[in-house]
């Protein structure tokens, strides 16, 4: 995605099948037609103005805060950075001038480097979707990680199509771009299932 508001068009139209000004076509799942006279509201079904108070929305949520440090959090860090995971998953960026004083230049800890990276074929799905081939994701942030299990009921779920269960899940899911540098990841893997970097 190259911007937010592209984002929350995309999601629209592809996540609620809902047109707008910007993606007046009705979404195609998997190419499929979804039928004649199925949808009765006009497109787009909603206006350009609408988009942006929901990207305005978007932009101003607050990130979630950050947890306490502990000693567990601190050696996970050092091990998240130790088998590489780093270096897709920044843990740090700092935001470019803005005219919203509460948005211009900030530190966000969202772990994450917003590129696309080719995952390998276990994460590949096969869809094509905008820049993204369908090898590729885009890195997911891991703010708030520690915060999944006692939320939605419990019901966690990782990486960005949530196949995965668990943290641990995840991490061996990682393929292609995605893989682990150090091939004993297996012997840092207590520190890292625990979540307990504190984001």
């Amino acid at each position: 995605m190259s911007s937010l508001l592209e984002q929350v068009a995309i999601a629209y139209q592809q996540d609620t099948g809902v047109t707008t000004d910007f993606l007046p076509e009705e979404p195609t799942p998997a190419g499929l037609d979804v039928g004649a006279g199925s949808d009765i509201v006009p497109d787009p079904e909603v206006p350009a103005f609408e988009v942006g108070d929901v990207v305005t929305y978007v932009r101003l949520l607050a990130p979630p805060a950050r947890g306490p440090s502990t000693a567990e959090s601190e050696s996970g860090g050092r091990v998240f950075r130790q088998i590489g995971c780093a270096a897709s998953h920044v843990p740090s960026m700092t935001t470019g001038v803005k005219v919203a004083p509460a948005l211009n230049r900030q530190e966000a800890r969202m772990y994450t480097d917003l590129l696309l990276h080719d995952m390998g074929p276990g994460l590949a799905d096969g869809r094509v979707d905008g820049t993204a081939n369908g090898f590729e994701w885009r890195t997911a942030r891991l703010w708030g990680l520690r915060l999944g299990p006692g939320a939605l009921g419990g019901e966690v779920s990782y990486l960005p199509d949530g196949r995965a269960k668990s943290v641990d899940e995840a991490i061996r899911l990682h393929g292609g771009e995605g893989s682990c540098r150090d091939t004993r990841m297996s012997d840092f893997q207590t520190p890292i299932a625990k979540g307990c970097w504190p984001t």
